[in-house]
């Protein structure tokens, strides 16, 4: 198998039903047996509405259930991967024409390097060409244009909607990741911690579902997440763990950043001990 296509999905079987049906009727046609496409359902019983969904697009269904957030689920779908790579996009996002023809192609050159795309809106034009590694709105990365016209250059990050790599190669989010936030900038700093580089490669668009068009938000999102995974995210990478932990914790209660520390302490009990004097601070915009 030569490419894997996959996403974990919580609670978003519409979002899945539109991902699935543009990858069968623009990319993928049942006819070809280069590339699988994997769906792994994170809520923590089985999804029949989901089931089905893959069912009729012929996609593999995994039940992953670990309902940890996304870096757990994420990392899910790089081991039922069978492909020799992966693209690993969100379960609500659609890939522009030629883009997976082009990872056929040339995705054997990937070797250790993350491959990323430009973050296009509906009508084709690019909204976001990386993530800057800036504080914003209690949120580590900040999008970015960046008008050089060059098909193919190094960044620093992009969003973790969307990444291609030899499977073989993907770095693994940090287990003690739970909840939302903590994976993008962090993941990318590991592909060049382990000798790779992330690329932007401009034939390789996507555009991203952000409107849930009324449906509610049904996965775990709190600000007492964000601040651990950030902080995980900080100690585990090098980065000025004292500015994460004031930056992104400035408006949770002091009761409540308490209790996150003590979960930081029982996992890492020198994460607020360590000289982080030396150690340059990112820019806040707030």
């Amino acid at each position: 198998m030569k490419l894997t296509i996959g996403m974990a999905n919580y609670d978003d079987a519409e979002g899945a039903w539109w991902t699935l049906s543009s990858l069968r009727l623009n990319h993928v046609p049942i006819s070809n047996n280069e590339i699988e496409i994997l769906v792994c359902d994170d809520m923590p019983n089985p999804s029949k509405e989901l089931q089905k969904v893959c069912n009729d697009a012929r996609a593999r269904y995994v039940h992953l259930g670990r309902d940890q957030g996304p870096a757990r689920a994420k990392d899910g779908v790089w081991e039922h991967a069978r492909g020799d790579t992966v693209l690993v996009i969100d379960s609500h996002v659609m890939l522009a024409p030629g883009s997976v023809q082009y990872l056929l192609n040339h995705g054997h050159d990937a070797g250790s390097n993350m491959w990323v795309g430009p973050l296009l809106n509906e009508s084709g034009g690019m909204i976001a060409s990386e993530l800057l590694p800036e504080l914003r709105g209690a949120f580590f990365g900040v999008w970015s244009v960046n008008p050089d016209p060059s098909r193919i250059r190094e960044i620093h990050a992009h969003g973790s909607a969307y990444a291609f790599m030899a499977r073989k190669a993907w770095p693994k989010f940090s287990p003690h990741f739970q909840g939302f936030a903590g994976e993008e900038i962090y993941i990318h700093q590991k592909v060049r911690n382990n000798g790779g580089k992330v690329l932007l490669i401009r034939d390789l668009g996507w555009i991203h579902r952000f409107s849930r068009f009324g449906r509610a938000i049904t996965y775990k999102l709190t600000l007492n997440d964000k601040l651990r995974n950030y902080t995980i995210a900080a100690y585990e990478m090098g980065w000025n763990v004292p500015q994460m932990w004031e930056y992104i914790g400035k408006n949770l209660p002091m009761d409540q950043r308490q209790a996150v520390a003590k979960d930081l302490l029982a996992i890492y009990p020198d994460i607020f001990d360590r000289s982080y004097g030396f150690i340059p601070r990112w820019k806040e915009h707030d």
